[in-house]
């Protein structure tokens, strides 16, 4: 499997957030990632683009609607001169490779990086190492200039823009400048003062003039209603995501199990609002969106087989969902459910086997998601180890995740590596942890070892 691919199944398993150190990045790979699928130059140009800051500046501009090449050819440029390098080409091919692997790069800008890194020679093989003075070069490329994105009138956009263009709209027009009409200093009397007046109440006079023709030119009902005045001052990041149910009719959209319900973001799933005590959901994303209806649509597509696929908006839902402690508190969040208890949320959580989906109660109380485990009794956790669960598939492999969460949660596992596969390193894990419980270290999970695991965190 080629390196952009092992890379997406290790994000789809562990999760973004993997992505966001380099030192978590690499004990992930050398975790999930088969021995001899990368090399030690390939895996530093890997580390140096999270390290150096490179894959953040290429998401930045990403999310800006940039051109995905011309920013993977900027940002690529720049981490070659961050490492003292005139080797462009590795440097813009493992950018494309870590943008693929966060779904935000396509295989075919993969392929032609790979293609230009090969044709320059071999792959640059720096040590992964800061570099304090970068390496001169005759033209510094300025930061994309293609990558400027147009923008509503009233935001200052994040590349340069030509001085003279105005912002709309005109702020109101300020009063006559005086030194054209000012009289000189022996002439400044009450009389002067009060003329300066009325020039400054003529003029507020004929601009109500002007607002009242205009208010009256809006329609046949003699003024704007209350409506249009609010409309305009919508900040959501999509203009058809209102920001209450009430204000924004929309086509309802058909749930899962046939009926209508209201769809206020417009994206053809169900508003759900959930009140405290409506039991368990499966909430189906920890990451936000460019926008609410971006996170809902995105999230709920992906499990076209799960049911009771909804939305909520958690500020008319109970309120621990908008408090949450360990997760992304997100504006609308999109979920399968309520079920009655844990266990039956555990049992449709596994049948979605996705590491970014999370059970939480719908109680006032409930701030943390919940860890399917606890729900279980010990006996009927399965056992797992490094040799039947290296690449482990369906339950095993969602208790592998389970597990390794957990670890972290208990301070084992310190810098929350959860590539989903049970290797070297999560043998450590279960091996320290089972030496401070008194148990064998055998660092495999058996019943005791779950029921010292779950005294720790449930």
């Amino acid at each position: 499997m080629a390196v952009h691919d092992e890379l997406a199944d290790l994000a789809r398993s562990a999760g973004g957030q993997v992505f966001e150190d380099a030192d978590s990045f690499r004990a992930a790979v050398d975790d999930f990632v088969p021995e001899g699928s990368i090399t030690t130059g390939e895996l530093n140009l890997l580390v140096d683009a999270i390290r150096l800051r490179a894959l953040g500046r290429l998401v930045e501009m990403l999310d800006r609607d940039a051109d995905v090449g011309a920013a993977i050819d900027a940002a690529g440029d720049q981490l070659a001169r961050d490492r003292g390098t005139s080797e462009t080409g590795g440097a813009r091919w493992a950018l494309a490779t870590l943008g693929y692997a966060l779904g935000r790069v396509d295989e075919a800008q993969v392929r032609a990086r790979h293609a230009e890194m090969t044709s320059a020679g071999t792959v640059p093989t720096p040590p992964s190492v800061p570099i304090a003075e970068p390496a001169p070069e005759p033209a510094p490329t300025p930061a994309p200039a293609p990558v400027p994105v147009p923008m509503p009138a009233t935001q200052a956009p994040p590349a340069p823009a030509p001085a003279t263009t105005p912002l709309a709209p005109p702020p109101p027009p300020p009063p006559t400048p005086a030194p054209t009409s000012a009289p000189g200093p022996a002439e400044r009397s009450g009389r002067g003062r009060l003329v300066v007046v009325g020039a400054v109440l003529v003029a507020l006079l004929a601009a109500g003039v002007g607002v009242g023709v205009l208010l009256g030119n809006r329609g046949g009902d003699g003024g704007a209603k209350a409506s249009d005045r609010t409309s305009t001052q919508t900040t959501d990041d999509t203009p058809s995501a209102p920001t209450t149910d009430a204000t924004t009719p929309t086509s309802p959209a058909t749930a899962d199990d046939g009926t209508a319900a209201p769809d206020p973001l417009g994206v053809g799933y169900p508003q759900r609002n959930l009140a405290c005590d409506s039991g368990y959901i499966v909430v189906l994303t920890s990451v936000e969106g460019a926008s609410p209806a971006t996170t809902v649509q995105d999230a709920l597509d992906r499990f076209p087989r799960a049911t009771g696929r909804a939305y909520l908006d958690p500020a008319r839902s109970c309120r621990n969902l908008s408090h949450l402690t360990n997760k992304v508190n997100l504006a609308r969040v999109p979920y399968v459910g309520p079920y009655p208890d844990a266990v039956s949320a555990c049992e449709a959580r596994m049948a979605v086997a996705d590491t970014t989906t999370y059970v939480i109660g719908v109680a006032a109380d409930a701030t943390a998601a919940t860890y399917c485990a606890c729900s279980y009794d010990d006996a009927a956790l399965p056992t797992l180890n490094s040799t039947d669960d290296s690449a482990p598939q369906g339950d095993d492999r969602f208790w592998t995740l389970e597990l390794q969460y957990m670890l972290y949660e208990a301070g084992y596992n310190p810098r929350k590596l959860v590539p989903g596969k049970y290797g070297a390193q999560t043998t450590g894990f279960v091996s320290a942890l089972q030496g401070d419980a008194g148990l064998d270290r055998t660092g495999a999970m058996d019943a005791a070892t779950w029921q010292a695991l779950k005294s720790r965190v449930c």
